[in-house]
């Protein structure tokens, strides 16, 4: 229960809460079984109160909590001390404020003949749920040559903002307004400093920016600062699966100068793996990270760096895999076919060798399982540095270990098909004079079909489109695959030779003839 009681959860990438809610749902469901009446809990709650409120605001706590029914007071003390989450999007944050507003409001005390029928107003979420961008971090502070002040260092209005916060989520709404006032005062002071000292301080100036009480959604995050928790017990997420190239240019050029961009670094970026190298870095030493991402995490060239982070500076426990699937009500995601996995991650706990469970899911459902288990050693020492995390089954692998095993000895590029299938859209055409374009559900075992299972076959005249190095390969016999199989399939790797008349779609990979 003391463990339930200190433990600080992140989610990073919140949206609308779930994950906060699941784990509030979770923790109470434990709270429950150990401390019926919820008698230890509510005497926890009223002593955590009295380090940080007046006595004004502390009696009015303890009497709301004595006489509130066991569930509320589980949850109250959940919301207030355990569970935070960061979006960059405003409604997010706001509608997993409004989820916990919900979560609290059924389970209070109904009195008819007491004011708006006993029911208190409910606590201020704006230092738990907040509107940022997760991935770009408050400026580390002053540098050679630069004024010494700096609001974050110093320990005495440090705080006062942690006692504020703890004061303002049970404030009423007019000591609310008050305490407002007093942050944006300190901000104020700030901001009016920092011109003072010929406005060089980037930290200064980000705190001065930030503003907790609008729907304004800030350019930075820090969890400190925001939160009053340097670091957690455990980060879970459902990070954003976008190509960074998919993002607003803007944005590009800062992520790509962002702490976590070296560890995604590597073929098409994608803002999951910035999201994993977050994660573990906002979590504590020997604590949990978790994350659903996508099934590539596991084997693609993109994905290796994080890939070696995972194995070799940390402790992988569980990989869960989910293949993905044609029946919506088998997938994770129903409105989206893409395979994902569920990676839980023990932090900076290193082991010169380990073993770790990766479990091959039929469905969401979790009946039907394959379940291999790898060791750290095993993976490095035949993968190297082509590390992959192999989604096959014992027989599968002695084939897949064969095939590696002499791959290593030949010499071959493999490249992504040319042909961005978003960017050169507006360019395609019927024409069968000109190239044709080769997507990979139009390639079958050692054919490529006119009548493919999804799409339509297109063709593009190469003068339309601006040349590229990677074009000249048009004039080279190819094997040209699909680039992603079903793992459920029989058979994985589809491929089919093809020669000069072709483009390929960004949907394939290819081997050109050297």
């Amino acid at each position: 229960m003391e463990a339930l009681s200190e433990v600080k959860i992140l989610d990073p990438a919140c949206g609308s809460g779930a994950f906060p809610m699941g784990v509030l749902h979770k923790i109470i469901a434990l709270l429950k079984k150990l401390d019926k009446g919820a008698v230890w809990w509510k005497a926890k709650q009223v002593e955590k109160a009295a380090k940080v409120l007046d006595s004004k605001y502390l009696n009015d706590f303890k009497e709301k909590i004595e006489n509130s029914n066991s569930d509320y007071a589980r949850k109250l003390g959940v919301i207030q001390h355990s569970i935070y989450g960061v979006d960059i999007q405003p409604i997010a944050a706001e509608i997993s404020k409004l989820r916990s507003f919900l979560s609290l409001i059924i389970d209070e005390n109904i009195d008819d003949k007491a004011d708006n029928r006993g029911i208190e107003p409910l606590p201020n979420l704006e230092f738990k749920f907040v509107t940022a961008n997760t991935l770009i971090g408050l400026d580390e502070g002053k540098k050679e040559g630069m004024m010494a002040f700096d609001f974050g260092e110093t320990t005495d209005l440090q705080n006062q903002l942690q006692q504020l916060r703890n004061t303002y989520l049970q404030a009423s709404p007019q000591e609310k307004e008050n305490l407002k006032q007093q942050f944006e005062k300190l901000q104020t002071q700030i901001y009016k400093n920092e011109l003072k000292a010929g406005g060089q301080n980037k930290r200064a100036q980000q705190l001065a920016a930030w503003k907790p009480f609008s729907n304004e959604s800030s350019a930075w995050f820090d969890p400190d600062w925001m939160f009053g928790v340097e670091k957690f017990d455990v980060v879970i997420g459902n990070p954003p699966y976008v190509q960074l190239r998919e993002v607003k240019k803007e944005l590009i050029d800062i992520y790509k100068k962002c702490k976590y961009h070296k560890d995604a670094e590597g073929g098409r970026l994608n803002l999951f793996q910035y999201f994993i190298s977050l994660m573990l870095d906002l979590t504590k030493d020997k604590m949990i990270t978790s994350f659903i991402v996508q099934n590539s995490l596991m084997a693609e060239e993109t994905t290796k760096n994080i890939r070696k982070i995972l194995l070799n500076k940390n402790k992988i426990i569980t990989i869960d895999s989910f293949p993905e699937r044609d029946n919506p009500k088998k997938r994770v995601f129903e409105g989206v076919k893409m395979s994902v996995c569920v990676g839980l991650v023990s932090k900076n706990f290193i082991k010169e060798d380990y073993f770790f469970d990766l479990n091959i899911w039929e469905e969401k459902h979790m009946i039907n399982l394959h379940s291999l288990r790898y060791s750290k050693n095993q993976l490095n020492n035949f993968f190297g540095e082509s590390l992959i995390f192999p989604l096959a089954l014992p027989s599968q692998r002695k084939i897949l270990e064969k095939v590696f095993s002499v791959s290593n000895k030949l010499e071959y590029n493999i490249f992504s098909g040319e042909v961005d299938m978003t960017k050169y859209k507006p360019f395609f055409n019927e024409n069968k004079k000109d190239l044709r374009i080769i997507h990979g559900a139009q390639i079958l075992k050692y054919y490529i079909t006119d009548k493919p299972s999804q799409g339509i076959v297109n063709y593009i005249n190469i003068n339309d489109i601006k040349e590229n190095t990677r074009f000249s390969h048009k004039d080279n016999p190819r094997i040209v695959m699909q680039r992603i199989t079903g793992v459920d399939s029989n058979i994985r790797l589809i491929m089919n030779l093809i020669n000069d008349k072709y483009l390929c779609a960004n949907s394939t990979n290819y081997i050109p003839e050297q």
